[in-house]
């Protein structure tokens, strides 16, 4: 299986290197007012009516700040940095934080604040640092958790969801992703030990509060004390999250951090049990916590996770099968270019390609470049 998981991983490198990154470069910038729409057509054309969300600004920032660890020497940094200059300058909010979108011409257009933008800005500038050698953007990622600790921290444990969600529901999904950002902050060659105390802190919500331990299952959605809502006894349950908190979980371990892993075990095991549609190769959309699927749709995403949760439990098959099942997302008319959602009947659903679709795939190709590595 070795020999299989080199190829994989050469094959993943020779698409970003390619195809993704020159596709996303050529028509992902917008021309006059710079910084990331959010989508472009399977063929490569444009999409004018394209919103610009700022987490498509941060996702895109992280997706070409890891371009040169694949080895692609084209205009990275110009790339970053209009996904830089673009929140800055456009998408900050007047009392803190960022908004969520703008339109093509960079004026705002949704101004509400999400926790989930929130996470994606500090992950972003924290990748930024690691990728330009700039201290200046790890302190500004941690300035980020400083305002949420300050004016966004919300009891028993997470945090405020911001202006633009259903105040009275709760969700695991922007707490992960803050998960994930604390351990990019940790990862810069400034950390220091409140970085990983913070990761360890975030881990601690999903331990204490987030996981259903009885059910070995992560509900979707919570009240305010943290109950996970349910229809007919059961909650939702993402088998993509599930995945991705697997690999979260097993990083932080090897970060130095909180050992979660039999948590992470339990995620990846309930997941693959009842989230994977055999004959197609996916993992689906929803299911629930009895282990019934609710959405036998499959979006990109979940794909990506399964690889990574595979690498992290040292399943080399499954990564490979996982792997696979991710290709037929990516058989798009323009090289780089990636369908969005799989329906049930195997096919794909006709609409552009999402420009958050890459910083999916860019991670999960980065693991593999490291297990392969790893591997020789």
């Amino acid at each position: 299986m070795t020999a299989a998981l080199r190829r994989i991983a050469a094959e993943a490198r020779a698409w970003l290197l390619d195809a993704a990154y020159p596709f996303w470069f050529a028509n992902g910038i917008e021309p006059t007012h710079g910084g990331f729409v959010d989508f472009v057509a399977v063929d490569g054309a444009a999409v004018p009516s394209s919103p610009k969300r700022t987490v498509v600004q941060a996702r895109q920032i992280y997706a070409f700040a890891m371009a040169p660890r694949f080895g692609w020497t084209g205009p990275w940094r110009e790339a970053v940095a209009t996904g830089l200059e673009t929140i800055e300058r456009h998408c900050r909010h007047p009392a803190g934080g960022f908004i969520h979108s703008l339109a093509r011409d960079n004026t705002p257009a949704e101004t509400r604040r999400d926790l989930y933008d929130q996470a994606f800005v500090a992950f972003a500038k924290a990748h930024a640092a690691m990728a330009l050698d700039d201290p200046h953007l790890a302190d500004a990622a941690r300035a980020i958790f400083g305002e949420l600790d300050r004016a966004w921290a919300r009891a028993p444990a997470g945090y405020w969801e911001g202006e633009l969600p259903d105040g009275s529901v709760r969700r695991q999904n922007p707490h992960m992703h803050l998960f994930e950002a604390a351990q990019a902050i940790a990862r810069t060659p400034w950390r220091t030990a409140d970085d990983l105390a913070r990761a360890d802190r975030l881990a601690g919500w999903f331990a204490d509060h987030f996981f259903d331990r009885a059910r070995g299952a992560l509900p979707e959605l919570f009240d305010a004390d943290w109950v996970p809502q349910q229809t007919d006894g059961a909650f939702g349950v993402e088998p993509g999250h599930h995945f991705e908190w697997a690999w979260l979980l097993g990083e932080l371990a090897a970060l130095g951090g909180r050992d979660h892993r039999d948590l992470a075990r339990q995620l990846w095991r309930f997941a693959r049990q009842h989230g994977i549609d055999a004959t197609r190769n996916v993992a689906v959309d929803e299911i629930d916590s009895d282990g019934r699927v609710r959405s036998a749709r499959a979006r990109l995403w979940p794909q990506t996770e399964r690889v990574k949760a595979a690498l992290t439990m040292g399943d080399t098959a499954e990564a490979v099968s996982a792997f696979d099942g991710l290709q037929p997302f990516l058989a798009t008319p323009a090289a780089g270019a990636c369908f969005d959602r799989m329906l049930a009947d195997g096919s794909f659903a006709a609409e552009p390609a999402r420009a958050t679709s890459l910083y999916h795939i860019v991670c999960a190709y980065a693991e593999l470049e490291r297990a392969a590595a790893r591997a020789r």
